[in-house]
């Protein structure tokens, strides 16, 4: 088939509909043409599944796999995206959602990103931000873990200034 041409009310878009062949594998047979090892999983059916990204609301067609030992089913693609369960934003729209959820209401950070894309709730926004603190929760605690338990010293990321030849250190009284 060759190329398709959609006429529209300010510009034309034609579109490549054919799809070239993926090169001839190395000979093993378990590995695919990304390198991947599918060695231990079986194509079971495609799914859809939609995202809301910064470019709009996206409807993505993927594989699901099933492990033949447990019969879990992974979906790679969203794997390979960042994606997680059940969660319609993309990666960028989730850090778009928590940064405006901390700056502004969960309403209107809701309301500044269903300008740029529909289907932005108030409630997705404050899921967002709820995650996002219980994953800096548990980072905090791993830090503190490390430098009160274990004595890990953390890096600095500022020179003191140097006075008369020595390092001056910084007090505060609280």
């Amino acid at each position: 088939m060759g190329p398709v041409t959609t006429p529209g009310p300010f510009l034309s878009t034609t579109y490549n509909s054919s799809v070239p062949s993926p090169p001839p594998n190395s000979g093993n047979s378990t590995t695919n043409n990304v390198g991947f090892n599918n060695k231990g999983l079986e194509v079971v059916a495609g799914r859809p599944r939609r995202i809301v990204t910064t470019f709009g609301e996206l409807t993505v067609r993927r594989r699901m796999y099933r492990r033949k030992g447990t019969g879990e089913p992974v979906f790679l693609l969203d794997e390979a995206l960042g994606l997680e369960k059940r969660k319609r934003l993309s990666p960028r729209m989730r850090e778009l959602a928590v940064e405006l959820g901390t700056e502004t209401t969960f309403r209107r950070a809701a309301k500044v990103l269903s300008r740029l894309v529909p289907g932005v709730s108030a409630m997705g926004v404050w899921d967002e931000v709820k995650a996002a603190g219980e994953r800096a929760a548990v980072e905090a605690e791993a830090l503190c873990s490390a430098v009160f338990e274990r004595g890990v010293v953390p890096e600095g990321g500022m020179e003191l200034p140097r006075f008369g030849g020595h390092r001056q250190a910084l007090v505060f009284r609280l």
